[in-house]
């Protein structure tokens, strides 16, 4: 009876949109892409920490290290024309079409972490993007530019500080 009801608490989590053991970044490109939308710049995904109770606090390497370790999603990286940068999202099967790769980790292969090819010059494997994703947004995320708005990066918007404080409850 108690595994039943177990069952049936987790059957229930899993259909009403309740995001359980997903890391931050997971519930934040979730529920982004539900709303259509394809993705964030890792300075959005590393700065919306400062909502979160936590006290240790990811940094890019951590980031995409946890993303290549992740079980729920493919993620994929690629460029944004309207926020002129980089954004990661869920590689789910709209995004299926965009030719990339998935780059090695520590030499072996992987499948959570997909480059498109727009942006292939990151790396040819992880711990080359890692250190080049690093170069190009340490000083943004050192100067709390975690946000782009009309092509200038900045700090959040109101209302984007709604939606990460409304997804990470």
């Amino acid at each position: 009876m108690t595994i039943l009801l177990m069952m049936f608490l987790v059957d229930i989590q899993m259909h009403s949109g309740i995001l359980t053991n997903m890391e931050y970044w997971e519930i934040l490109l979730s529920e982004w892409r539900k709303k259509g939308r394809d993705g964030y710049s890792i300075p959005f995904i590393i700065g919306s920490q400062q909502f979160l109770d936590k006290t240790s606090k990811q940094n890019v390497e951590n980031l995409i290290a946890d993303i290549v370790k992740n079980l729920n999603n493919e993620i994929y990286i690629s460029y944004c024309m309207t926020i002129n940068d980089l954004i990661i999202g869920i590689r789910d099967d709209s995004k299926k079409h965009i030719n990339g790769y998935f780059p090695e980790y520590n030499g072996r292969e992987q499948n959570k972490f997909f480059i498109t090819s727009f942006v292939s010059d990151l790396g040819t494997n992880i711990e080359e993007v890692i250190e080049c994703l690093t170069e190009r947004y340490s000083d943004r995320i050192s100067n709390k530019e975690f946000s782009i708005n009309n092509r200038v990066p900045g700090n959040y918007s109101a209302e984007e500080k709604e939606f990460i404080i409304n997804c990470l409850k």
